[in-house]
């Protein structure tokens, strides 16, 4: 007869172990949803990348590596499959800064087609549904400007 007492102790894994599981496919997500960077953020938080980045530290140099090459693999999950084939050309490394640039250069042109009260609502709409902070969309509208002023 065993006691309670004698049970081996299961090991509770902390969640940023249970994320560097998710990103190396060790484990799935709950009902095998996708591993996308929007399903990460939805069950770890808006803080995970910070979060991984200190549980990241204490890991030999070999894990490490391949913890942040899953994450930049991670990010690249914001993307659509024509935005990708449109944007990594130059590689995938490259990718936020293309996305960046078409989004001013769209930015621009709209601005010049509509005027900028119509840009200036239509950049707040669209980073409302794209979850960016305020700080993010003023910076966007006036990167915009900068560029439409540079013309």
């Amino acid at each position: 007869m065993r006691f309670a007492g004698e049970a081996p102790k299961v090991e509770k894994r902390s969640k940023m172990q249970t994320l560097h599981k998710i990103l190396t496919g060790e484990v799935q997500f709950k009902n095998k949803a996708l591993v996308k960077e929007c399903n990460v953020e939805l069950v770890f938080g808006a803080g995970w990348k910070q979060e991984l980045t200190s549980y990241s530290a204490s890991l030999p140099a070999a894990e490490k590596e391949v913890l942040s090459r899953q994450v930049a693999r991670l990010a690249l999950t914001r993307y659509t499959t024509r935005e990708l084939a449109e944007f990594a050309a130059n590689g995938s490394a490259h990718v936020d800064a293309a996305a960046a640039a078409s989004n001013v250069a769209k930015g621009t042109k709209l601005l010049a087609t509509k005027g900028e009260a119509e840009f200036t609502r239509v950049a707040q709409e669209e980073g409302a549904l794209a979850n960016w902070s305020n700080d993010a969309v003023a910076k966007y509208i006036a990167s915009v400007k900068s560029a439409k002023a540079a013309k």
